[in-house]
């Protein structure tokens, strides 16, 4: 997508595996296989969720109101989301959860987006988890 000047911002095609606005992450979670229940919780996530960075901090609390679920059943589906590619999950220093929005990487190639002047080149996982301060994914032997 180009910009839009009357917008008076920068309008960019999602890349897929880093975050997401939260429209179009509710895009991607409403074209995705996940479980109803499961895309309810990814949806009231990302209404609390940053417009340009992606990053939600709801309690456990917030989001059970929000979705009118247990808390116990909120944890499973972000859970399930993680697994899938649609959240990153971070333990905060006061136990809180912090979560980012993203699309799950596709199989195949990594897609490469050319930096501006300026920018960071983004390309990968690892620069994502980076600028986000998150733990490099756990990989088992």
């Amino acid at each position: 997508m180009a910009a839009d000047p009357s917008w008076g911002g920068r309008v960019t095609t999602p890349i897929r595996g880093i975050p997401s606005r939260p429209l179009q992450y509710a895009t991607a979670i409403s074209n995705s296989d996940l479980p109803t229940t499961t895309r309810t919780v990814c949806w009231a996530i990302a209404s609390f969720a940053n417009n340009t960075t992606g990053r939600a901090i709801p309690s456990l609390r917030a989001l059970s109101k929000a979705t009118g679920l247990s808390k116990a059943t909120i944890s499973r589906h972000t859970i399930l989301a993680e697994s899938r590619g649609y959240l990153l999950k971070q333990q905060r220093f006061d136990n809180s959860m912090a979560y980012v929005i993203a699309t799950p990487v596709a199989d195949g190639p990594e897609p490469s987006v050319t930096a501006k002047s300026g920018e960071p080149e983004m390309h990968s996982d690892a620069w994502f988890r980076s600028i986000h301060g998150l733990d490099e994914a756990s990989e088992e032997p």
